[in-house]
C-alpha cells in the first residue's frame, strides 16, 4: 500500500503516485481546460528555458529516460502529431530541405551512394568526408583523365566507382575515386580496366 500524493489516502500502487480517483479527477480537469493548460506550459517553457536546459544538463540520464519513455508510450499519437506538424508546415520544411541539399551536395551524394550499395547488398560505407580524403589522395586531379578537378564551374565532380555498384563493386573508399562528370558519364558501367582499354590505353 502507498499514500496517494494528492489526497494522501492509502491505495494499491500500480506504478502511479496517485490513486485512481485522483487520476480520474485530473483527467477530467485537463479535458475541460486543455487549451489553457497547453498555453500555460508553452509560456512556462519559453520563460524558463535556461532553467529547464540547466536541469537537463545536470540530469542527463533522467532527462533521456523520460524522453524515451514519452517517445515510446503512445506511438500512434506520436505519428499523428508528426503528420499534423508536417501538413501544417509543409512549404517551410520543403524549403529547408532544399536549402540543406544545396548547401551539402557532397554529403547528400555520399548518403545516396551508401544507400544504393546497402540496398544492393554490396557492402562498404563511405565516410562523410570522402570528397576531401579523395581530393587530397588524388592531388586534386581526376583519376580517369588526370586533369585538374574543379577547374571551372561548368565541370562538376562526381564520386565514381572503379568497379560499378551495378556490377558488384563495393562502396568502400578503395573502390571510389573523384572524376569529372563528363569522364564518369563516358565510363558509364565499364570497369576501370575496360574504360582504359576502350581509350586505347594499356
Amino acid at each position: 500500500m502507498e499514500l496517494c500524493s494528492t489526497c494522501h489516502t492509502p491505495f494499491e500502487s500500480d506504478g502511479h503516485k496517485t490513486c485512481t480517483r485522483c487520476r480520474e479527477q485530473k483527467r477530467r480537469y485537463y479535458q475541460a481546460n486543455r487549451d489553457r493548460l497547453i498555453e500555460y506550459r508553452r509560456r512556462y517553457r519559453q520563460d524558463n528555458y535556461d532553467k529547464i536546459r540547466e536541469w537537463q544538463i545536470d540530469h542527463k540520464e533522467d532527462a533521456r529516460e523520460y524522453a524515451q519513455r514519452r517517445y515510446w508510450e503512445k506511438p500512434e499519437k506520436r505519428r499523428e502529431a508528426s503528420r499534423t506538424y508536417h501538413r501544417a508546415n509543409r512549404e517551410r520544411l520543403l524549403a529547408a530541405q532544399y536549402e540543406y541539399r544545396q548547401e551539402n551536395q557532397d554529403k547528400r551524394r555520399i548518403y545516396e551512394q551508401n544507400r544504393r550499395a546497402r540496398l544492393r547488398g554490396n557492402g562498404g560505407l563511405l565516410p562523410t568526408d570522402a570528397f576531401s580524403i579523395l581530393f587530397e589522395e588524388q592531388e586534386g586531379r581526376c583519376y580517369l583523365c588526370g586533369e585538374l578537378l574543379y577547374a571551372s564551374f561548368d565541370d562538376p565532380v562526381d564520386l565514381e566507382h572503379k568497379v560499378p555498384v551495378s556490377r558488384g563493386g563495393s562502396n568502400d573508399l578503395s573502390n571510389v575515386g573523384l572524376a569529372h562528370s563528363r569522364c564518369n558519364h563516358e565510363k558509364h558501367t565499364k570497369t576501370e580496366v575496360e574504360f582504359y582499354a576502350s581509350k586505347g590505353c594499356s
